[in-house]
């Protein structure tokens, strides 16, 4: 913001983004300057203040210890630093709430996992046995049929279960409900037979609704803490902004610290301008932390409805209030203690907070289409080519067989 004609630009709404914190309390102040009839010489100061690595003040917190002004415009978070250079009007006004936002990234699990995620391990474990069951049945029951009875085929091709992969191909049948040609007179074959068709439309019905379900339902959002944060693919970076490098480089938190040394920390780029940081969110998959107020609006004019619908917040610090700071054992500390007071009891406070917080941009794609991607569905094809890879080996070997089947009986003619 322009520190020429400051008391001007504070009121300009166009100003009000680019510095929102400071426009917000401006409006305040100058309620107290309307209470009491009085006015002031703004000294501006980019830094708010924060202990440095050296030890040393900086900023207002600094004008404040040197009793350079009685007061702060602006509001300042309590820490343990700056409350022994400073007091507080005990009366909070604005509420910091920052958050990360991102696009977030598409899932992807292992490879084929999602043909798998119908149905938990119990369950495909419960089918695999049930199934292994059947064979059995099917195959014990055609064994005994054709071992102590007299054989005869039920049809002229003779399609009666003679061995374990008819067995097995009756199985396939049953579960990809194609049925089979091969029979049996004895009714204990059929009706396990008629078991395994039963079993295999309802295990199908339940399979492929979840499986539609979860193809085309809207993907889930798997990043949401500090270590999900530090964990993804995510580039991640802070606003520009004074107040960032107290947030992130000197906090004593070690989730906090991880973040910084992993994602921001050199050869990383920490910090961006807002302007910047928007249109990197729009275009790659990045992380930016500020304060959400800032940048909704410019995200509700600028993105599409389906890059509002992928943007996803991560809380990283708590909301924080912000209070009016006064050098120690200052005259005016009461007078604006009873002010403060009567604009937060008469409600101004809170139509302030409505004019200032933006919400965020709403999703408008209730019903998007969600299409299946290739990814998705890949393994299904990379069976089918193992399976035509398998068929076209055996089916050389089977002609190399039936070759020296056939030399054998030529030598021995």
């Amino acid at each position: 913001m322009p520190l020429r004609n400051l008391q001007e630009e504070l009121v300009k709404p166009e100003n009000r983004m680019k510095d929102a914190m400071a426009t917000y309390h401006y409006r305040l102040f100058q309620m107290l300057e309307l209470s009491y009839n009085f006015s002031v010489i703004i000294k501006p100061t980019s830094l708010y203040g924060y202990v440095v690595e050296n030890g040393k003040l900086e900023g207002l917190s600094l004008m404040m210890k040197n009793r350079e002004v009685d007061f702060s415009v602006s509001g300042l978070f309590i820490n343990q630093a700056r409350y022994m250079c400073m007091d507080y009007i005990n009366a909070r006004t604005w509420k910091y709430r920052s958050l990360v936002l991102f696009r977030h990234p598409p899932v992807t699990g292992a490879y084929g996992a999602v043909l798998l995620t119908p149905f938990e391990m119990n369950v495909w474990i419960s089918c695999a046995g049930m199934w292994v069951l059947v064979i059995l049945t099917i195959r014990f029951v055609s064994w005994i049929e054709t071992s102590i009875s007299d054989f005869s085929a039920t049809s002229h091709d003779e399609e009666t279960v003679r061995s374990w992969s008819d067995s097995l191909m009756i199985i396939v049948g049953t579960i990809s409900e194609q049925g089979t040609t091969m029979d049996s007179k004895w009714i204990s074959w059929r009706t396990a037979l008629l078991a395994a068709c039963i079993l295999s439309v309802m295990v199908n019905t339940s399979y492929s609704a979840s499986l539609v379900s979860s193809l085309l339902s809207t993907p889930t959002k798997t990043i949401r803490t500090i270590r999900d944060l530090i964990e993804s693919s995510l580039q991640f970076a802070a606003e520009d902004i004074s107040y960032s490098v107290g947030l992130f480089a000197l906090n004593p938190d070690p989730l906090v610290h991880e973040l910084y040394e992993k994602k921001m920390a050199p050869p990383n780029t920490p910090y961006y301008k807002r302007d910047v940081a928007i249109l990197k969110m729009r275009k790659e998959y990045f992380a930016f932390h500020t304060e959400p107020m800032k940048v909704y609006p410019q995200i509700r004019e600028t993105y599409t409805e389906e890059e509002k619908c992928e943007l996803t917040e991560v809380v990283i610090f708590p909301p924080e209030y912000c209070y009016v700071a006064l050098p120690w054992a200052s005259p005016y500390k009461e007078a604006i203690a009873i002010a403060m007071r009567k604009v937060i009891q008469s409600g101004i406070i809170n139509y302030q907070d409505q004019l200032w917080l933006a919400t965020k941009p709403p999703c408008m794609m209730k019903e998007q289409f969600m299409s299946v991607d290739m990814e998705k569905i890949s393994p299904a094809f990379l069976i089918v080519g193992i399976g035509i890879i398998l068929a076209i080996i055996l089916l050389i070997g089977e002609i190399a067989m039936k070759r020296r089947n056939k030399s054998d009986v030529s030598n021995l003619a």
